[in-house]
């Protein structure tokens, strides 16, 4: 099936319209309990109210010693998290490193990766934004360890999302 625009452009379904991407090279850090914005955003304007979205990245997060913490899409109907259950926090994905409170380290590092699809219902400005948070106010991280050391064995990592337009009937959920 081909799907027919207002302006006589066509495209078949399910093709990929429009993508964007967000390099983030900084660090970001918060003891929020709340989900805040990172820094890792993107901004997309959806051609038709029937598309879909799909947010894709990667990033580097780190927590302090004993520390957990939580991270979600939010924006464009990417509001993916986890069910409530019990006293649990509703996320994407979580880190931490209550390993045991004999643990030594200042802190870990943890490589993530996500993707997710939404569907914005919207042909206005769409922000998309990663957010963190730390349920017990501890400290979390985007784009750095928690030492952060200026030599050789610290890293200057990028952390990225992209986000594709898909043209409606990609998908059926």
């Amino acid at each position: 099936m081909t799907v027919h625009f207002s302006d006589g452009s066509n495209i078949d379904r399910g093709s990929i319209i429009q993508v964007k991407q967000s390099l983030f090279t900084g660090t970001f850090y918060t003891a929020s309990n709340s989900y805040v914005n990172t820094g890792l955003s993107v901004t997309i304007t959806p051609t038709s109210t029937s598309s879909r979205l799909i947010a894709m990245g990667h990033a580097v997060i780190a927590s302090d010693q004993h520390a957990e913490g939580m991270y979600k899409v939010n924006g464009g109907g990417l509001d993916h998290i986890g069910v409530s259950r019990g006293s649990r926090t509703r996320c994407l994905g979580f880190m931490g490193n209550d390993f045991g409170h004999g643990a030594t380290a200042h802190g870990f590092t943890y490589h993530t990766s996500f993707i997710v699809m939404g569907h914005p219902n919207t042909t206005s400005s769409t922000d998309v934004h990663f957010q963190m948070a730390s349920p017990n106010n501890d400290g979390v991280y985007l784009g750095r360890d928690p030492e952060d050391p200026d030599h050789a064995e610290g890293g200057s990592p990028v952390c990225s999302m992209i986000i594709m337009e898909i043209s409606d009937g990609a998908f059926v959920s």
